[in-house]
């Protein structure tokens, strides 16, 4: 789980490709039960889905087509706990047995799961890969999901209402500089710079990202390097729904960090809900919680 969440916030991916739909007019499908039922072209491309990623389950969800998934993610929490659907794989693996014997029209899935695709393939099963990593590849995701299943009134109400919810937190902030790292605390951190899925996030609500670099591994950057970013503050993400330390251990973890103003003013904030570690289209909830950690302070301590 460690291994997945890394990947899905480093990974720099992008949107590689939109497969061609199904050339006849009229074909046939199988509903979930393995029958054979007719529908139009149209309606064949996303007639029977597999997400192969939990943020593209929450998009296929948000788009009205829960109805048309046969197969979700091994790490997939956001369906009901009644809900029957096959798992067919996580970020490095692919049941093919159990994805074929579902009979999809589409998979889709996250760049990084690229080396699965081939697989997937390989057995004659169509696919598109979409980019979850920066805010212009989850809403080119939107848009890229209405056009291929015709839910253009879906993705478009979707893409606004994000845009709302966007405009509501922007430049909210004062100017305060922000490090966000990511991992267990007894684990490897990564700090989260200008690839992340952060950076934008933070500067939409007025913040200043304190890591201008490429995301790196802790162990990678000396000391040195980490005291001279003097962050204001320290937002540390933990994989999802991880129990959040106590205080106290959160002193002893940044201890050999004393000299930065964020560990100095103990202002160490840990966040470990699902849309902080998992980019999607969710992300708006992110910005929101930056103004709800960050905002009372910056009344409080405006320099």
């Amino acid at each position: 789980m460690k291994v997945l969440l890394v990947c899905l916030f480093l990974a720099n991916w992008q949107t590689v490709r939109a497969e061609e739909s199904l050339s006849a007019e009229t074909t046939h499908s199988l509903d979930k039960r393995g029958s054979s039922i007719e529908t139009s072209t149209s309606d064949a491309k996303c007639s029977r889905i597999i997400s192969l990623a939990p943020s593209i389950t929450e998009l296929v969800i948000a788009l009205q087509l829960a109805d048309k998934l046969v197969g979700v993610s091994s790490f997939d929490n956001v369906l009901s706990s009644d809900s029957d659907l096959p798992r067919v794989g996580d970020l490095f693996n692919v049941n093919l047995e159990t994805a074929h014997s579902l009979r999809p029209s589409i998979v889709l899935a996250l760049h990084e799961q690229r080396h699965l695709i081939k697989k997937v393939e390989s057995v004659g099963i169509k696919s598109v890969i979409f980019n979850h990593n920066t805010l212009e590849g989850i809403q080119q995701s939107i848009e890229e999901l209405g056009a291929l299943c015709h839910v253009h009134q879906n993705s478009d109400q979707l893409l606004s209402d994000l845009t709302r919810e966007m405009a509501s937190v922007k430049d909210s902030l004062a100017d305060q500089k922000v490090l966000i790292v990511i991992g267990g605390v007894q684990e490897q951190l990564y700090v989260s710079g200008r690839d992340g899925f952060f950076y934008p996030l933070l500067k939409h609500v007025g913040l200043k990202p304190a890591f201008e670099q490429k995301t790196v591994a802790t162990g990678a950057l000396a000391a040195e390097a980490l005291l001279s970013l003097r962050p204001d503050h320290i937002l540390h993400i933990l994989p999802p729904n991880r129990p959040l330390p106590s205080k106290e251990v959160l002193k002893t973890h940044w201890r050999k960090f004393a000299g930065v103003p964020a560990v100095q003013r103990e202002s160490i904030f840990v966040r470990s809900e699902p849309f902080f570690s998992i980019p999607g289209i969710h992300y708006p909830k992110v910005a929101k919680a930056f103004v709800e950690m960050f905002g009372e302070l910056n009344e409080r301590d405006p320099s």
